[in-house]
């Protein structure tokens, strides 16, 4: 969820092609329990671990670089 997800070098956007994606594959759990984990530098975990598929679709609809907590540019310093 770094800002390099708005470039638009595919269409729509990177954004919304991570979007779609994590939906696809939330889609093909049948079982079993699921978490969200955003990365911007650092990993973030959006959801811990749950059985419920919608509050892990509802939360895949509102990722984007503004809600995570700290921005990283890149790994040079560290």
């Amino acid at each position: 969820m770094s800002q390099s997800v708005y470039a638009e070098d595919i269409k729509p956007s990177r954004l919304a092609q991570i979007r779609y994606k994590a939906l696809d594959i939330l889609s093909l759990f049948e079982q079993g329990q699921t978490g969200l984990v955003a990365y911007a530098g650092d990993a973030y975990t959006l959801s811990p671990l749950t059985t419920d598929a919608a509050t892990l679709a509802n939360a895949i609809q509102y990722l984007s670089p503004e809600i995570m907590p700290f921005q990283r540019e890149g790994r040079s310093g560290r």
